[in-house]
């Protein structure tokens, strides 16, 4: 009984409830004013106005965690292992919001809608060494992260019409800062038949030496359009291509000290998530990536049709 009670002392049960005001207002919810001088030939007059509206009805987002986890400790406390479960409501949403220019224009804080996130956390520390004069000390830590938007304003929905620059959204049954974009298939071959009865049918676009696809989202199946003539692709053909948070976080640290000396290394890593290349897109859209440009070019020397934009003819 006394060997079984000495084992469950390194048993470390974790069961925690707790709600937070994670954000703090400050002066977000007031009015920000700024002053500007006037001057003649005799005097100056300074004025003060409003530089950008304060959201008055502005409160802090509340943060709602329930975590269920365990951590071991054995070999006197040389090694110890953790595993938890976590759930997370941000409730109250903050984000900026672009104020209309009838308005007074600027930006503003508001309360946008709810966020549920929900996850496990894996951790483990050990110290295979410790001597009078050397110690190693090792530190790994894994988590998971499945969040969605489960309620929003609905007018926040914001796109860049006929731009093809993607979005960092927040929509209703998304992660938040899903990429909202247009799908880009592959480069432009006028010689290629496939690609030229695909544009014909209406299933992709041709902009500048690039196709992209062309997508219903009330149905998520790919329109027939049935003529190359049809309109650029709309607000409709804009899909989520990315996501910018990450679905598995993890790191890996060792720390080595002899003496008074100390040596630390540390590596992190991430999974699941998507990196938004703007100078990449930029050189696409203007044609002047080395292999647009050169796809224009050959098509252009056997008779296609292109879009004659100024970059490409310079």
């Amino acid at each position: 009984m006394v060997k079984w009670g000495r084992k469950a002392k390194c048993v470390k049960p974790i069961c925690k409830l707790g709600q937070v005001g994670n954000f703090p207002l400050n002066g977000l919810a007031n009015d920000l004013y700024s002053t500007r001088s006037f001057s003649d030939a005799s005097s100056t007059t300074t004025q003060t106005y409003l530089n950008n509206l304060g959201n008055h009805s502005l409160t802090h987002e509340i943060l709602t965690e329930t975590n269920l986890g365990a951590k071991i400790t054995i070999l006197n406390h040389r090694l110890s292992v953790g595993a938890d479960y976590y759930t997370k409501v941000n409730s109250d949403l903050m984000l900026i919001r672009e104020v209309p220019s009838y308005y007074g224009g600027g930006k503003m804080m508001i309360n946008a809608g709810e966020m549920h996130s929900s996850g496990i956390e894996l951790s483990f520390e050990a110290t295979p060494i410790k001597t009078k004069n050397f110690s190693w000390y090792m530190r790994g830590d894994y988590s998971s992260n499945n969040q969605y938007v489960s309620k929003l304003d609905s007018s926040l929905y914001f796109y860049n019409e006929l731009d093809y620059i993607p979005d960092f959204i927040v929509a209703e049954n998304q992660p938040l800062g899903s990429i909202m974009g247009y799908e880009f298939v592959a480069l432009y071959d006028a010689t290629n038949e496939n690609q030229k009865q695909l544009i014909e049918e209406g299933k992709v676009y041709q902009e500048r030496g690039a196709l992209y696809t062309r997508y219903d989202q009330s149905t998520n199946e790919e329109r027939q359009i049935g003529s190359k003539s049809t309109p650029a692709v709309t607000e409709k053909d804009r899909v989520p291509i990315g996501k910018s948070i990450p679905d598995f976080t993890f790191n890996f640290m060792n720390s080595f000290q002899y003496k008074n000396f100390q040596l630390d290394m540390y590596w992190y890593g991430v999974i699941g998530v998507d990196k938004y290349n703007a100078t990449k897109a930029s050189t696409y859209m203007s044609a002047v990536n080395v292999d647009v440009y050169n796809a224009m070019q050959d098509g252009y020397n056997k008779g296609a049709d292109y879009y004659r934009t100024s970059t490409f003819y310079n």
